[in-house]
């Protein structure tokens, strides 16, 4: 319930992971500037084990696409796209697709951990909304 450029706003600054995220602890920007492709951070996971990851704006368009690249927990590499499209003047649809990469041991375990992905995903960006909608 907020327009594409307020949730893009917030989703953009990375540094509030963190807020809707309950797995990571800490992101931090570690390349100066505004926000665009190549800013790159550095984040401190806390689940499924204490871990830090790498990561990179491969993707950015100004209040339609964010993409975000690195390790994600015990994947070693993997994408985060957000896309944004507005629905009226005050509503936004958010749709966030995830593409990891997997060693052979984990591929093997995906199909039993891909739906703890799906719903650790969605409690995540159903805490995003509360946090831009407030």
């Amino acid at each position: 319930d907020k327009p594409p450029k307020e949730v893009f706003a917030y989703l953009a600054n990375l540094e509030r992971i963190p807020d809707w995220n309950y797995a990571i602890r800490s992101t931090r920007q570690t390349t100066e500037g505004p926000v665009q492709v190549g800013m790159r951070y550095i984040q401190e996971r806390t689940l499924p084990s204490h871990m830090i990851e790498e990561l990179e704006i491969t993707g950015y368009q100004q209040d339609v696409l964010l993409e975000v690249a690195g390790g994600f927990g015990p994947f070693p590499s993997g994408r985060s796209t957000y896309r944004l499209e507005p629905i009226s003047e005050r509503k936004t649809i958010l749709r966030n697709e995830v593409e990891l990469e997997a060693d052979s041991l984990l591929r093997l375990a995906f199909p039993l951990v891909n739906a703890r992905i799906r719903t650790a995903v969605r409690q995540n960006l159903e805490v995003l909304k509360k946090f831009i909608e407030a």
